[in-house]
């Protein structure tokens, strides 16, 4: 309580003091330099308004670029999100496209095709043995034989062959050799027909046979005898 009442009592004195100051000072030296004080306090207060104006357009420039810069990230994102599910849906489309066609191929493979899955040029080679006897003779004969043929649509087609062959012939103790060579002719009409896994092709006066279907129409292969002592085996490859 003494402390805060001599504190009072100093104060008391002091705003006591400041008249009699400022009248030891002058009026005109008081108010020139009240003046003074009031010119630097509003220059001071001008500097820190136009501070505090360019801190302000500085702040609000940069929050702007911020949120230009932000609108543009979002738009790029955007567009690369877009671009990226436009490419997740074409690939997308695509598997599944292939999917399907490797489905319908292993289907084949499997032995599920029609006539038009046999539509197509193929590349065979034959291999022809003929034995006869009768009495004191007898004759043994090989023949190789390498066509192409194609299938048409309709049933129709061409085919075409060349061939070698050997054979040996015995008659009365006596064996005497025939030696067969015949280039590929112009292609000459041909017939087929496709059901349940079989293939039949009609070649007026050189062929008439059934032939297995297998790898999905890709190959064929015949063995069969065709005449009493003749056994025949082709196999054909598919070429387109």
């Amino acid at each position: 309580m003494n402390s805060f009442r001599a504190a009072s009592l100093c104060f008391a004195v002091a705003l006591g003091l400041v008249p009699r100051v400022a009248l030891a000072q002058g009026p005109s030296t008081n108010l020139t330099a009240i003046n003074s004080r009031l010119a630097a306090a509003e220059a001071a207060i001008a500097t820190l308004q136009n501070a505090l104006t360019d801190e302000t357009n500085a702040r609000l420039a940069a929050e702007a670029a911020l949120q230009s810069s932000v609108n543009a990230e979002a738009s790029a994102r955007a567009t690369a999100d877009t671009s990226l599910q436009g490419n997740i849906t074409a690939e997308s489309t695509a598997r599944t496209a292939a999917d399907t066609a490797l489905g319908g191929r292993a289907s084949k493979l499997e032995g599920s095709i029609t006539a038009d899955d046999l539509v197509g040029t193929y590349k065979a080679t034959g291999f022809i043995t003929a034995l006869t006897g009768s009495g004191s003779s007898a004759t043994v004969g090989i023949l190789t034989v390498n066509a192409t043929f194609t299938l048409a649509p309709g049933g129709v087609g061409t085919f075409e062959q060349s061939g070698a062959g050997a054979g040996i012939a015995e008659a009365s103790g006596s064996w005497s050799r025939t030696m067969l060579n015949f280039p590929a002719g112009a292609p000459i009409p041909l017939a087929w027909s496709y059901s349940g896994g079989t293939l039949h092709v009609t070649v007026v006066g050189i062929l008439d046979s059934n032939f297995n279907v297998g790898a999905g129409g890709r190959v064929l292969n015949n063995t069969e005898r065709t005449l009493d002592p003749t056994m025949d085996l082709f196999v054909a490859v598919r070429l387109e």
